[in-house]
C-alpha cells in the first residue's frame, strides 16, 4: 500500500508518446534523474526528482535514466535504467524498486540496471545521428550547482562531438504546459486538501498565536490527508511581515488588529496547489484593511475574466498593471500626477506591486514556461495580484489556481473562502 496516490501508468505512457512524436528519426534521447545532494557529513537533502523524468515515467528515485531509440524508419524502443538493491544499503535505507515495480509504475517494459547504462550507451549511440538531451531552461534556473542532466550535456558533447545535439527541454515544456484531464483531476485533489487546511486555520487562528503554529498545522494536515508534503515552504506572515513577498521565518506572534497573509499549498501525487489568503487575526478587518483587500479582490476578478485563449501574457500583465494603478489612486497611495510623471520602464505602481500576476502550476509550483507567450487551453495558472503598503503594515495578495478553457477560465480554487465578509462570518461563528 502506498502512502501517496499512485498515478496510472497510462498517463506516463501517453506523455512519452506525445514527446516521441515530436522527435526526429535517427535519434537517441537521454534523460537523467537528479543528484542526491549532501547536507552534512552523513546526511543528504531530501531527494527532488527531475520533473521532466517524473512526468515521463513516474519513477521517483535517484540514479534513474530514460532512453529513447528512434531509428531511421521511426520505430521506437524505450529503456529505463534504475538502481538495483544493495543488500548493505538496504539495511539502512530499504529496498529499491524492483524491475516489475518499475514496469508497473512507468509502463516501460525494457528495464535495466544503472550499472549497465554506460555499456548500453557505447553499444548504441553511434547508430544514431541526433542526440536529444534534457537541460534546465526555466527562466529562473540557477547555474551555481549543475544538476546531472546539465553535467551530462557537457560530458556528451565532449565525448561525441560529431553528433548533432538537440534540445529536449522546449519540447517537454510545451507538452507539460497543457495539462491532460487526469493531471487536472490530481491538481483538484491537491486543492481539496488545501481547502480543508484553510477551513481549519479559520477555526483556530487568534491573537497570541505564533506564525509557526499555523505553519505546523498546514504541514500536519497536508501529510495527514495524503499529501507528499508542502508544495513549498509555507508563508505565514502577520502584520508588517505580510509586505515581505517570500517571508520564510514564520517566528512572530500574531497580534490583535493585524492581518496575516497565508501563502501555501500541497504536493499530491506529484502535482501542486498554491493559494494565498489574507485573514484578520482578531476576526474582523479594519476599514482600511478591507479597502485594500477589496481593491485586490476586484483586480483579481477582472484579471481572471480577461484571461482567455490566444491573449498574450504581455497584454494580460499590462491590463493588470493598469487596474492596480487605478486602485492605488483610489486608495490615495499614488496620485494622477505621479502617473503622468512616471517612467514607462518603471511605472509608479511598482512601489506597491512588485511581482507578476501569474505563474504556471503543475509538477513544479512554478511550472515550465514556453517562449510563445500565448495563453493556451489546458494551461493551469495562478492569478495573484497584490498591494503591499509597508508604511501601514498591510500586505494583501490573493491567489487562485485557474484552468484556461475554450471559453475563458475555470477557477479551480473557487470553493476556498476569499470574500472578506464570508471570512469574517466564518471566523466569528466558531
Amino acid at each position: 500500500m502506498s502512502r501517496y496516490p499512485v498515478l496510472p501508468k497510462e498517463l506516463f505512457i501517453e506523455n512519452r508518446q506525445r514527446l516521441v512524436s515530436l522527435l526526429k528519426q535517427d535519434s537517441i534521447a537521454i534523460i537523467h534523474s537528479n543528484y542526491v545532494f549532501p547536507a552534512s557529513a552523513d546526511e543528504n537533502f531530501p531527494f527532488k526528482q527531475n520533473s521532466d523524468l517524473l512526468w515521463l515515467t513516474g519513477i521517483n528515485q535517484p540514479n534513474t535514466t530514460l532512453v529513447f531509440l528512434i531509428d531511421k524508419f521511426g520505430s521506437v524502443d524505450e529503456y529505463i535504467f534504475v538502481d538495483k538493491t544493495d543488500p548493505n544499503l538496504a539495511v539502512w535505507e530499504g529496498d529499491k524498486q524492483t524491475m516489475d515495480q518499475v514496469r508497473h509504475i512507468s509502463g516501460i517494459q525494457n528495464v535495466e540496471y544503472t550499472d549497465n547504462f554506460d555499456s548500453f550507451l557505447e553499444k548504441n549511440i553511434f547508430r544514431f545521428k541526433n542526440i536529444y538531451l534534457d537541460f534546465n531552461e526555466h527562466l529562473r534556473a540557477s547555474r551555481e550547482i549543475l544538476n546531472q542532466n546539465e553535467k551530462k550535456v557537457l560530458c556528451y558533447k565532449e565525448k561525441y562531438p560529431l553528433h548533432n545535439f538537440e534540445r529536449l527541454s522546449p519540447l517537454i515544456s510545451e507538452l507539460r504546459q497543457v495539462k491532460l484531464d487526469f493531471e487536472i483531476e490530481i491538481i483538484k485533489d491537491a486543492i481539496r486538501i488545501t481547502k480543508d487546511i484553510f477551513d481549519e486555520i479559520l477555526k483556530i487562528i487568534r491573537p497570541g498565536m505564533y506564525e509557526f503554529e499555523i505553519e505546523a498545522l498546514i504541514t500536519y494536515m497536508g501529510l495527514k490527508n495524503g499529501a507528499y508534503g508542502n508544495a513549498f515552504s509555507p508563508i505565514v506572515a502577520g502584520g508588517i511581515n505580510s509586505c515581505i513577498l517570500h517571508y520564510q521565518k514564520n517566528e512572530n506572534v500574531l497580534k490583535e488588529g493585524d492581518i496575516v497573509l497565508l501563502d501555501f499549498g500541497v504536493n499530491y501525487g506529484f502535482y501542486n496547489s498554491d493559494i494565498t489568503r489574507v485573514v484578520p487575526v482578531s476576526g474582523k478587518f479594519t476599514e482600511r484593511q478591507k479597502d485594500i483587500y477589496s481593491a485586490v479582490l476586484d483586480v483579481q476578478r477582472q484579471a481572471m475574466a480577461f484571461l482567455k485563449p490566444d491573449v498574450t501574457y504581455e497584454e494580460y500583465e499590462k491590463f493588470v498593471g493598469n487596474l492596480i494603478e487605478e486602485k492605488l489612486i483610489e486608495l490615495d497611495l499614488i496620485t494622477i500626477e505621479d502617473v503622468k510623471n512616471q517612467s514607462p520602464q518603471n511605472p509608479v505602481y511598482r512601489k506597491y506591486y512588485m511581482h507578476r500576476t501569474s505563474h504556471f502550476l503543475g509538477i513544479d509550483v512554478h511550472d515550465v514556461n514556453v517562449a510563445t507567450g500565448i495563453v493556451k487551453v489546458g494551461t493551469v495558472l495562478t492569478c495573484e495580484p497584490g498591494i503591499y503598503v509597508k508604511e501601514e503594515a498591510i500586505g494583501v495578495r490573493l491567489e487562485e489556481d485557474i484552468l484556461i478553457t475554450e471559453s475563458g477560465t475555470e477557477n479551480l480554487t473557487a470553493s476556498i473562502p476569499i470574500d472578506p465578509d464570508h471570512i469574517e462570518q466564518i471566523m466569528n461563528s466558531r
